[in-house]
């Protein structure tokens, strides 16, 4: 019986939810010091380890099996559910990553003209920061104090200043540009708000 297929927003959530940085980390470096556990378990003398289950089950031979064979079981139960676990995330991953692909080269493109806009006004800042310090020296040279200099110098500072403020106004690339890119929430919202699409599912 095929299971219900998932929305794609908590499909998103679920995908954004296992890439926090917490799991990426702590929840990885547990799951390896669990995995590393049962393979010295596994390692370990058979008849030691029997002789222990035996003792939980107050030497009943019978409750002891009884006891094996469902943890059997259990762990066969686990390994077939993980790997329709890892099934179920990679089709919900390329599915998401289909839907949502005219929407991520948008915001790669977006973030890139917003990067190249913010490195155009740094150097445009720079470029008349030059300019000044070079009319404000030929002001000086020519008589003025460097006050009356700063005060008739072209390019005025209010027109860095408005260039600094619209430079500041700009939204933040970097990490800001990696989460928008990495997340499925974020970039499922952008294609919703531009898309406005009907009922979809993974």
């Amino acid at each position: 019986m095929s299971k219900k297929p998932t929305d794609l927003k908590t499909a998103a959530v679920q995908l954004d939810t296992l890439a926090d940085p917490r799991l990426a980390a702590e929840g990885q470096r547990l799951l390896a010091q669990l995995d590393k556990c049962a393979a010295d378990m596994a390692r370990a003398p058979r008849k030691a380890r029997m002789a222990l289950l035996l003792s939980e089950h107050d030497g009943s031979v019978t409750n002891l099996l009884l006891s094996l064979r469902a943890k059997v079981e259990d762990a066969e139960n686990l390994t077939k559910a993980v790997g329709e676990e890892n099934g179920r995330l990679l089709g919900q991953r390329k599915t998401l990553d289909d839907v949502l692909q005219s929407t991520t080269v948008a915001l790669h493109n977006q973030e890139r003209r917003l990067t190249d806009e913010k490195l155009g006004i740094k150097q445009r800042i720079k470029q008349l920061h030059r300019e000044r310090q070079v009319a404000v020296e030929r002001l000086v040279d020519a008589g003025l104090t460097p006050e009356e200099a700063a005060d008739r110098a072209k390019p005025e500072l209010s027109a860095i200043n408005k260039l600094s403020a619209k430079l500041d106004a700009l939204p933040n690339t970097g990490k800001d540009t990696q989460w928008r890119l990495g997340s499925y929430v974020y970039r499922l919202q952008m294609y919703e708000q531009a898309k406005s699409p009907k009922e979809l599912t993974a």
